[in-house]
């Protein structure tokens, strides 16, 4: 169950990297981020052995994906937020070092040079995004200090 858990991010890892590299670079550099993706060592040989790296590296690239979509992408930016903010949650819950990513991927979004066109600034996108991801990890946590006194 855990093999296959792992081998679906991967994959969800690999085609976020492409849609996004396709978005932002065209649509040569996406698929060759994609290839570049699908064969890197660490997912390819990772995975099978149930080492988290593959899945982490494969939920912040789904996580900068949904990101950078909910930058650029006029409408609907509240659930595509609200999508990364739960992505990065799990990811959190995986490996809770990456709580330091967060924060950055709200700061450095796309969207964070046009304050002036009724986006967030990106210190706001920062700490809501922050705040969602803890959000995600809040209960598993209290569950946590519960069994563990």
């Amino acid at each position: 169950m855990a093999r296959q858990i792992g081998r679906r991010a991967v994959l969800a890892g690999v085609a976020a990297v492409q849609a996004m590299t396709r978005r932002f670079a065209g649509r040569r550099a996406g698929l060759l981020a994609g290839l570049l993706a699908a064969l890197d060592p660490a997912t390819v040989l990772y995975t099978p052995a149930l080492m988290t790296e593959g899945v982490t590296a494969s939920l912040l690239a789904v996580a900068a994906w949904l990101v950078g979509v909910a930058s650029t992408t006029p409408g609907r930016r509240a659930a595509w937020w609200t999508a990364a903010a739960g992505v990065l949650g799990f990811l959190v819950l995986i490996r809770p070092q990456c709580l330091l990513i967060v924060p950055l991927l709200g700061l450095l979004s796309p969207s964070s040079a046009r304050q002036g066109e009724g986006g967030q600034r990106g210190e706001v996108r920062a700490i809501l995004l922050t705040l969602g991801a803890l959000l995600v990890c809040l209960p598993w946590t209290v569950r946590n200090c519960v069994r563990m006194d």
